[in-house]
């Protein structure tokens, strides 16, 4: 294969059988642009430079892929001979897929679980900091409930992710409001932010939904509250789910402008704290929020799960991943 002019000389790549290894010096890495490796003819690599914190000139990054065999895509990453981790998403570009596919990730218990990616093409790109098992199914979503739903299209595409999921006997229930459990939940899987840290909050220790809400606390995503308790079954807000869809491009590694707040319509804004101001401008100019019939854009109404479908979509759109 052809190697592009700007390709790292130093970078290697070999393959036994149907296994490549990438060996990546840190060195090698384009400082201003991403460094794309050509791994194959469908699988290629591309690592932005602060993906790999520079703590020693003679670091190396090794990592492994498996082109596929039997629906599997095995992806690993070391330094020194142990696991490493990313510090922002790296892209892997496969080519040829069948149209119908859909990609989720192999978790430790063997489930099939969410994984970042996007389809362009004939091309699928997977986000991922981490080593992984992705898995190549046909996956097809069906409730009952959503036929007459304007937001159907993204309830579905989020559920055959599997990054939401019916709540009884193939039924999605579109109108019923969406706690900030359920929420980060469904950002968490969305974004494959995960952690092994337990909670100090009294009341979502051991909690099903724990480990996401301490991981998006960790990155940010979430605020941690001055008090002992989290209060995770309180209902999202319009403006709580604004601040979310931005915090979440930030994490993601979105550019994000300085918002032009004379352009913002609603009949209410003004009356937003400064700090809600900047996040619920800015989702509107990404468009994923727009206002009501009413001219307002209501910060206290209360999130659906219809419409937290089309805001959730529409944020992982625009970090490209989905």
């Amino acid at each position: 294969m052809e190697k592009p002019t700007d390709y790292p000389t130093n970078i290697e790549v070999s393959k036994k059988g149907q296994l490549y290894t990438v060996v990546m010096p840190v060195t090698e890495m384009n400082q201003y642009t991403n460094t794309k490796i050509a791994v194959s003819d469908t699988i290629t690599l591309t690592i932005p430079y602060v993906a790999v914190p520079k703590t020693n000139n003679n670091d190396i990054v090794t990592m492994t892929i498996e082109e596929i065999n039997e629906d599997s895509i095995l992806f690993t990453a070391s330094m020194y001979d142990e696991n490493f981790e990313f510090s922002s998403y790296i892209d892997i570009e496969v080519k040829g897929l069948p149209s119908s596919t859909t990609i989720v990730r192999l978790d430790n218990d063997g489930e099939y679980i969410a994984t970042p990616y996007r389809k362009i093409a004939n091309k699928n790109i997977i986000k991922t900091k981490t080593s992984a098992q992705f898995k190549v199914v046909n996956s097809r979503v069906q409730f009952f409930d959503i036929h007459a739903d304007g937001h159907q299209y993204e309830i579905e595409q989020l559920a055959k992710r599997k990054i939401v999921s019916g709540v009884e006997n193939g039924y999605y229930k579109p109108n019923t409001q969406v706690t900030l459990a359920q929420y980060a939940a469904m950002i968490a899987r969305s974004m494959n932010i995960t952690t092994n840290e337990s909670s100090t909050y009294l009341d979502i220790s051991g909690k099903w939904y724990e480990t996401s809400i301490v991981a998006l606390l960790e990155t940010g995503i979430l605020e941690h509250p001055n008090s002992n308790y989290f209060n995770a079954g309180k209902v999202v807000t319009r403006q709580e789910a604004a601040v979310l869809s931005i915090r979440m491009l930030q994490y993601a590694g979105v550019q994000i402008s300085d918002p032009d707040y004379k352009k913002i319509p609603f009949t209410d804004f003004k009356q937003l704290s400064t700090s809600d101001r900047y996040f619920v401008a800015t989702a509107y100019e990404f468009g994923i929020f727009g206002g009501k019939k009413n001219g307002q854009f209501d910060p206290n109404g209360k999130l659906t799960r219809s419409q937290m479908a089309k805001v959730l979509y529409k944020t992982l759109q625009i970090a490209k991943m989905i």
